[in-house]
């Protein structure tokens, strides 16, 4: 029997609604994915009983702990998962220089044929071993309407920050186990 005084159904709503106060985007997306449910097979006996039985997929709601689970999975993808992609990303992309031409050509102008090796541009290399800006595009080019930013930097925290986030995800993981010990 499980320590707790509570039920996966009121664990799942208080958690849904904290996080709905201060991250409303977040817990909407996490809420499509409880939402979307499970695929499980069923398996149909033959109406006749000489023809295999029929097998097929069908998408049903998640428990209370299976939803509880998703939302927890939600969170760590969230606050851990994604600071230590863009950790990775940016230490890649540090150690990448931004190649710039020598030449600037206006615009609307046509650049010339470069047909021997003397008329080639000098291409210089800028900003090796420099941070970049990482941005997430949020409207595309191709979006009819535009609402809100165009773009989202991406903060990189550090290695402090991501071990107090999966320590506290650890905790909140073990205060929604409810299976026997």
């Amino acid at each position: 029997m499980p320590n707790h005084e509570y039920t996966p159904e009121k664990a799942l709503e208080l958690l849904m609604r904290k996080l709905g106060e201060t991250n409303e985007i977040l817990a909407a997306q996490i809420q499509a994915a409880i939402d979307a449910g499970k695929d499980i097979r069923e398996t149909e006996p033959s109406p006749d009983g000489r023809k295999k039985p029929r097998v097929y997929r069908k998408t049903v709601p998640f428990t209370y702990e299976e939803a509880l689970q998703v939302a927890l999975d939600g969170l760590q993808a969230h606050f851990v998962e994604q600071p230590l992609f863009m950790k990775s990303a940016a230490l890649n992309f540090t150690r990448t220089a931004i190649g710039r031409t020598g030449r600037r050509v206006r615009p609307g102008s046509e650049r010339p044929r470069l047909n021997s090796a003397k008329q080639r541009e000098t291409i210089s290399m800028e900003q090796l071993d420099e941070e970049k800006v990482v941005e997430i595009e949020l409207q595309t080019e191709t979006q009819i309407e535009k609402s809100g930013p165009e773009t989202e930097p991406l903060k990189r925290l550090d290695d402090d920050q991501i071990k107090k986030r999966q320590s506290q995800l650890s905790k909140l993981r073990k205060l929604t186990t409810f299976q026997p010990e």
